[in-house]
């Protein structure tokens, strides 16, 4: 439990919680991860990655000159559920609001 709430600490930051998103199914070099992110530099993107591998919640690999990353899923325990289930509850919302959309623009063209 105690782990967790550190997890938790450090995934109160708005980026961190980018980057982990960005690299939660699929491996990125740390200028992927920046470019993403753009409205902060790459340094305190490198922080941020920092914090996030010191924290276990990402994992990093030399390739070349590159560093790669990817989440540490396997080593979050229930906080990988706790994730999975966030994203995919943002993502129902999403679809939702682009359906109400959708259905409010049809409506509009149905009245002219």
């Amino acid at each position: 439990m105690i782990r967790m709430m550190n997890e938790l600490t450090i995934m109160g930051e708005p980026r961190r919680q980018r980057i982990l998103n960005l690299v939660w199914d699929r491996e990125l070099s740390a200028g992927e991860i920046a470019n993403d992110l753009s409205d902060i530099s790459f340094g305190a993107v490198s922080q941020h990655l920092g914090i996030l591998v010191e924290g276990g919640l990402i994992s990093v690999r030399r390739e070349g000159r590159s560093r790669i990353y990817r989440a540490n899923r396997g080593e979050m325990g229930p906080l990988e559920a706790y994730l999975t289930a966030f994203w995919d509850r943002k993502l129902d919302r999403l679809k939702e609001q682009a359906e109400k959309l959708e259905k409010k623009k049809k409506m509009e063209k149905k009245d002219e």
